[in-house]
């Protein structure tokens, strides 16, 4: 509230809203998606960490032009997308939870049903799966 207050108070004399109730709303809003994007920010990052035996990092190489790169990764997803349609549904969804969502590995259980064990089981299973699914199409790590 007191950052909305803040925003507000530093915006307003050169903005001139016409409708302060939307104004406000659209303040609150960003400060919100920012905080949402600093919480979730390093445990993405730690999330992803999990898939580096599968996948290279981000920074496939500083010698790759940017364009190059870029096509790399949106064949990369091409390819885990396939992958994923070969699962079954549940593990297909276990994994797009874990890896999309960045769920805990706790909160996909709870979900799921199943116990925290036979996920991360299940998660170690389609990691090496997507490895050999990705060398087999001509992506190494």
């Amino acid at each position: 509230l007191n950052d909305l207050y803040l925003r507000l108070w530093n915006s307003i004399p050169p903005e001139k809203p016409l409708s302060l109730k939307s104004y406000a709303c659209r303040i609150i809003r960003n400060l919100a998606l920012h905080q949402l994007e600093k919480q979730t920010a390093q445990k993405r990052s730690a999330v992803l960490t999990e898939l580096d035996d599968c996948i290279a990092s981000s920074a496939v190489s500083e010698t790759i032009a940017s364009s190059e790169a870029e096509e790399e990764s949106r064949e990369i997803g091409r390819m885990i997308d396939a992958f994923l349609e070969t699962l079954p549904k549940r593990e297909a969804l276990v994994f797009v939870r874990r890896y999309f969502y960045s769920d805990s590995v706790k909160a996909i259980a709870q979900r799921s049903g199943l116990k925290e064990n036979k996920i991360s089981k299940m998660l170690a299973k389609t990691r090496k799966a997507l490895k050999v699914y990705l060398e087999r199409g001509g992506y190494t790590v």
